[in-house]
């Protein structure tokens, strides 16, 4: 399962006295990979929750966010009205572990003492879903991925919008060579995302990537809830494909 995905399902593990919504289904085997680089919440027992949980299913709390059949039929719901009240809850519930976050830190605080334009910065995180999304947006969603204009209208309406500071953009995708192709020589632009066959440190790319766009003060996003996870986390402004 996509790892954003994994998100959705779990992020509601540590608070079934606070957010009435429950889930129907776990999974050991995405919990364990959430658990590499993720603390807190990922921490549950599944199975001891799952027994607890459903003991209310008869009020017909249970959401079910494990897609079943074909993937035409199959969607993934982000509770979006859940999201803002319980906002705060959540983002503490999804702290990173040390070794990710002081990885992340390090980028941020090099490039805080490399930038010689004596303005406040501002970074912001940019994903560029691609790979496999490019066929199942094509078949699926009946619609081309997001491209190089997005990504340029992005990054022209934050340089706008902070005019008077120096904004860095920190680049994260699934397709590195395609962000350095087509963004690397923009202004601002930092490709941080960690490519998966150079990461020396030993920490799991797909958690960097994560961290890195949580870690942002704002955010750019294309299609795929990965990219929707780290503009959440971020807590800032997002520039989408339908705008600002």
């Amino acid at each position: 399962l996509r790892n954003g995905s994994q998100v959705c399902r779990y992020f509601l593990l540590p608070s079934s006295d606070r957010i009435p919504v429950l889930e129907d289904h776990f999974c050991q085997a995405d919990l364990a990979i959430l658990q590499t680089h993720m603390l807190n919440y990922t921490q549950n027992d599944p199975d001891l929750t799952e027994t607890q949980l459903l003991e209310f299913k008869n009020m017909g709390k249970v959401v079910n966010f494990w897609p079943e059949g074909p993937e035409e039929k199959a969607s993934y719901w982000v509770p979006d009205s859940m999201l803002t009240p319980y906002g705060s809850f959540i983002r503490n519930e999804f702290s990173f572990r040390p070794e990710y976050q002081n990885y992340v830190d390090k980028i941020m605080k090099t490039l805080v003492e490399n930038d010689k334009s004596g303005k406040e910065i501002v970074f912001v995180g940019m994903h560029a879903r691609r790979t496999d999304y490019i066929a199942f947006s094509k078949k699926l969603l009946n619609k081309r991925i997001s491209g190089k204009n997005h990504f340029l209208e992005g990054i022209e309406y934050f340089q706008e919008e902070f005019a008077e500071d120096k904004v860095y953009f920190l680049a994260v995708s699934d397709d590195m060579r395609w962000v350095a192709k087509h963004l690397g020589g923009v202004e601002g632009v930092v490709l941080a995302g960690a490519e998966m066959e150079t990461m020396e440190t030993g920490l799991d790319p797909i958690g960097v990537d994560l961290c890195v766009l949580a870690s942002c003060h704002h955010s750019i996003v294309s299609q795929g809830q990965f990219g929707q996870w780290g503009a959440f986390l971020a807590a800032g402004d997002i520039f989408s494909e339908y705008g600002a």
